[in-house]
């Protein structure tokens, strides 16, 4: 499960960069294991998670 602050979904809503990049940071993780359930390819997986975000 990810836990994410409130106030960096608050700063996401406002376009701030530092929290979109920290929001990215804290699911990158747990989203590409999810995109890798569909393909072997790390960077088709990396590919499908950032088309996602």
């Amino acid at each position: 499960m990810i836990i994410i602050d409130p106030t960096i979904i608050e700063g996401c809503i406002r376009g701030e960069r530092r929290a979109q990049h920290t929001l990215y940071q804290a699911c990158y993780v747990p989203l590409m294991k999810v995109c890798r359930q569909y393909t072997t390819d790390d960077q088709e997986a990396a590919a499908y998670l950032n088309e996602g975000f």
